[in-house]
């Protein structure tokens, strides 16, 4: 980068909050999602974003001197810059943007003095207690309404899956004993005693369980 002329940098760099606090603005105002993918007049953007035409003119101008943002027949159109001050954009920054444009960050630079006399953390002139985050003491209405319909949703899925397993396991017991009678009156017509017939359904649930325990395939149930 060739270097510029001494004067016109410190100039320069003496000002340079100035485009640090219009991006910021520029970022909480939302003008980069109003602006679409066609350039568009400054006085449609301020009609939608609810700002003052000649002021957020002035402001874009500004930007446009550092490539955020650019003019076309007297309209604005993004940059690749300017993209990615909307919020619908993969790696959007215009949270990070607006953040760096809190008040309590410019305290902090207001008293950055007291830092170079004295070695102190600006942070500390400016936040002595330290930050305390914390939870909302009231939710509003809307939010109040939308727990208790997703609460009475959880509900009524949990109560219609336990009749659906209650379904299915009652199913499953139907079949289970229908297949054992049928089975049983088999035996029972090829000349198998009421013994022989518990100890082959005692054998069989011995087999089972020793399946269960090694980790072998599972058994069906016999078929007719």
């Amino acid at each position: 980068m060739a270097e510029s002329n001494p004067v016109d940098m410190l100039v320069r760099l003496s000002g340079a909050q100035c485009v640090s606090r219009a991006l910021h603005v520029v970022a909480d105002l939302g003008i980069a999602d109003a602006l679409g993918d066609r350039p568009t007049p400054a006085a449609t953007l301020a009609a939608v974003t609810g700002t003052h035409t000649d002021a957020l003119e002035r402001v874009l101008r500004l930007l446009c001197g550092y490539r955020i943002f650019a003019t076309q027949d007297g309209m604005f159109a993004h940059t690749p810059a300017s993209q990615l001050l909307r919020s619908d954009h993969p790696q959007s920054l215009r949270s990070f943007v607006r953040m760096m444009g809190l008040p309590i960050y410019w305290r902090m630079w207001e008293t950055f003095s007291v830092s170079v006399k004295t070695g102190a953390a600006a942070a500390a002139q400016v936040l002595p207690e330290g930050i305390r985050v914390e939870p909302p003491a009231t939710h509003s209405a809307m939010a109040e309404e939308t727990s208790m319909s997703t609460d009475q949703g959880m509900r009524m899925a949990r109560g219609f899956s336990l009749l659906v397993a209650i379904l299915i396991i009652a199913n499953t017991f139907l079949i289970n004993v229908t297949q054992r009678r049928k089975q049983m009156g088999i035996m029972r017509a090829i000349g198998a005693t009421k013994k022989q017939i518990k100890n082959s359904l005692l054998a069989e649930a011995l087999i089972r369980r020793a399946a269960e325990a090694y980790g072998w395939p599972k058994i069906g149930p016999l078929e007719d």
